[in-house]
């Protein structure tokens, strides 16, 4: 995985090779033992390894100051998504191509969050079964078939 972030000097000295590999795992979005396991942990004391180096000030710090950095780099180029699509807004508007311009303005309107796709998701019986429950299912499934 590339690096996030720029570590800083001060950092580049206190954290080692993997910390910094677990920091930029991390604010990437990878959840905590992913991270560490992705960062070189063994698998058998990934999800400790992530408790623990969670639990550091160092890495704690770390994480805020990239996290906080990563935002900014999304918000600049959320801006710059904008832009474009004013631009081809105001050239669509200009030229007369009105369908253009509905669809540059619905897409800077879905990319702002004022549009927001509606999926219907439905769950069936069986997510809510114990195991016990759903293997007396299965069972009277294959005894009736």
């Amino acid at each position: 995985m590339d690096n996030i972030i720029e570590f800083s000097e001060v950092e580049n000295k206190i954290l080692s090779d993997k910390e910094k590999k677990f920091v930029n795992n991390i604010i990437s979005g990878l959840p905590k033992r992913k991270a560490a396991l992705e960062a070189g942990y063994a698998e058998s004391s990934a999800h400790v390894q992530a408790t623990r180096l969670l639990k550091k000030d160092k890495i704690l710090r770390a994480v805020s100051r990239g996290r906080a950095v990563h935002q900014q780099q999304s918000i600049h180029t959320l801006d710059k998504e904008v832009e474009k699509l004013d631009v081809l807004y105001e050239a669509a508007v200009e030229k007369k191509q009105l369908g253009a311009a509905v669809q540059a303005a619905r897409l800077k309107a879905q990319l702002l969050g004022y549009l927001v796709e509606k999926k219907e998701v439905k769950h069936s019986v069986l997510d809510t079964m114990s195991d016990d429950e759903l293997i007396t299912y299965l069972d009277k499934l294959s005894s009736a078939g």
